[in-house]
């Protein structure tokens, strides 16, 4: 069973290829095969931010960690700004999933809701959450113009933000 590098794979078969080199690595847990899997990915492609809070979330499950610097560090990111990162991709966990379902990956990258207004959404409770996503207009296609209209809508709400 390949996990990883069936693309290269299929690829090199493709292109003709008859020899080709491979690794064969064995994992001693499946919490080590999900963490090496995450960093794959996240170092091919890239994941959505909320693809790496869930995936994030998983890791913890699965390894115990349950403090950000242990995330950060069993990720590889055990700076100060690992722990920022690890504390902004969390907190999206603390969003509904209407809120949620605006940063998944099959929502084109122009339409969807930023990191860093889902951080602000995170914040409010479920429904002014999700009263505010539904009312949210969809031109607002960048961070600034989405945290301004939240702002002032949940300002105008009598939102309470926690300090």
């Amino acid at each position: 069973m390949l996990s990883s590098g069936a693309r290269r794979f299929r690829g090199a078969t493709r292109a003709g290829e008859q020899w080709f080199e491979i690794r064969v690595k064995r994992y001693v847990s499946r919490a080590s095969e999900k963490l090496d899997a995450f960093m794959l990915n996240e170092d091919r492609k890239g994941l959505s931010d909320i693809e790496n809070a869930w995936a994030i979330a998983d890791l913890m499950k699965e390894h115990g960690w349950t403090t950000q610097v242990q995330v950060a560090a069993g990720i590889g990111r055990n700076t100060r700004t690992g722990q920022v990162w690890v504390s902004s991709t969390l907190a999206l966990l603390r969003c509904t999933p209407a809120v949620q379902a605006k940063m998944h990956p099959s929502i084109k990258q122009d339409d969807r809701l930023t990191k860093q207004v889902a951080v602000f959404f995170s914040k409010l409770n479920d429904a002014i959450q999700d009263d505010l996503i539904t009312r949210m207009p969809p031109h607002l296609k960048t961070a600034t113009a989405q945290l301004a209209w939240v702002k002032k809508e949940s300002d105008a709400l009598g939102a309470v933000l926690p300090t």
